[in-house]
């Protein structure tokens, strides 16, 4: 009897796959999706374990889980969620408007904005030497103080001054008496409270008599507490070290916590004669800072 033999060949679809496993093995999307104003990196695309990070556009900070991994479950493959944003960086304090006038910024408070500013009430004016823009820099800080529309001193006078007294040798018994019933009596024109004008004071010769000066916030902010301390100064004798003062009301004063970021900064200096030591460097640092730094009151000498 004759054999009948049946061959049967069976065409399976093929399946790309590669030694991560199948199409389905692998996270869609190729990459989790990058938060705004940033980017993200995977080390191994969307295999599994793979791990990305994310990171930010220049000056934008990061906030919330910087990574996202390719995980395998029972329900397939996926990417842990990040929950992750990249936020503008913005300068401090935050300028939303300028009392007795108006402020325009490019970018509002964010790093690389520059803002202008304009006085419009009748009666004011940007107080003397402060500038009319500031910029918020990289570091977060702005370059100058924001600036203040006032009405001519010293009815609104809003300011942290500093007063710094020359009392070496040259200057001598009889003009130390001068000067102190002089700025005892400067002290007194200006309206003294916690939100017009505070004074800072400290008398100096070949060294700034740090024990008697009077901060910021020193004197409670009252004209009579004030005057009290400033009893306390006493003609010093020495050499005439004006570098070594600025450097002292930079340092120790203006950029304490008690200098308010919305007062204008004013220091007063009253000297006899040339100091021993530099005196220009400091004095345009404060300039820098956006302070002013002047004096002419006879017989002392402007700087």
């Amino acid at each position: 009897m004759k054999q009948h033999y049946i061959f049967c060949v069976f065409f399976l679809p093929s399946i790309y796959s590669n030694d991560k496993g199948s199409t389905e093995d692998v996270c869609q999307p190729k990459s989790p999706p990058a938060p705004d104003n940033g980017k993200v990196w995977c080390n191994d695309s969307n295999n599994p374990n793979s791990v990305c990070m994310f990171t930010c556009e220049p000056y934008h900070t990061l906030v919330g889980t910087n990574t996202s991994k390719c995980l395998e479950t029972i329900n397939g493959t996926s990417w842990t969620k990040a929950n992750c944003e990249c936020k503008p960086d913005h300068c401090e304090p935050q300028i939303n408007s300028l009392t007795n006038g108006v402020v325009t910024c490019s970018h509002g408070c964010m790093v690389r904005s520059v803002c202008h500013y304009k006085c419009t009430t009748p009666g004011t004016s940007m107080f003397s030497g402060m500038k009319n823009t500031n910029r918020c820099l990289p570091s977060k800080k702005w370059d100058v103080k924001p600036p203040c529309c006032q009405a001519p001193c010293p009815a609104s006078a809003k300011m942290d001054a500093v007063i710094i007294m020359d009392s070496s040798g040259s200057v001598g018994a009889a003009n130390w008496n001068i000067m102190f019933t002089f700025v005892q009596s400067l002290i007194r024109s200006f309206p003294i409270s916690e939100n017009l004008t505070r004074f800072a004071m400290f008398p100096y010769a070949t060294w700034v008599n740090e024990r008697s000066a009077i901060s910021l916030e020193d004197y409670g902010r009252l004209l009579d507490g004030l005057l009290y301390k400033m009893e306390k100064f006493t003609h010093q004798s020495g050499h005439t070290m004006t570098g070594r003062a600025l450097r002292y009301a930079k340092n120790k004063i203006l950029r304490s916590a008690a200098n308010r970021p919305d007062a204008r900064d004013l220091v007063i200096l009253l000297t006899d004669g040339n100091s021993r030591d530099d005196a220009e460097s400091p004095a345009k640092k404060i300039k820098e800072m956006g302070g002013t730094v002047s004096c002419s009151i006879p017989p002392f000498r402007l700087l």
